[in-house]
């Protein structure tokens, strides 16, 4: 598990490049930045389960191809503010 940003985190699997991101409201719009200005797009995503420390929010994989490398992701994810993603993360937390 690799650290990207608060609330976000990069994993390998046979095959796929993994995002783990905290909060539905972030992943919502995490996948409309990586899919509208990076043209990265993921096959599917799976809610993980409660995120850890609040369980009245969810924790969700989104699963990329290998195609895409996983520095692509890196550089796409970096170059957003953290202090956004905070925001939005917190949005609904407690």
């Amino acid at each position: 598990m690799l650290p990207l940003l608060p609330y976000i985190d990069l994993h390998h699997a046979p095959n796929w490049i993994i995002l783990r991101i905290d909060t539905y409201e972030l992943k919502d719009y995490v996948e409309d930045y990586l899919t509208e200005a990076c043209d990265i797009e993921y096959e599917y995503f799976v809610k993980v389960g409660p995120m850890p420390g609040h369980p009245e929010e969810s924790t969700y994989d989104l699963y990329f191809p290998d195609r895409y490398p996983a520095i692509a992701l890196r550089r796409a994810i970096a170059r957003l503010e953290e202090r956004e993603v905070v925001r939005i993360a917190q949005l609904n937390l407690k």
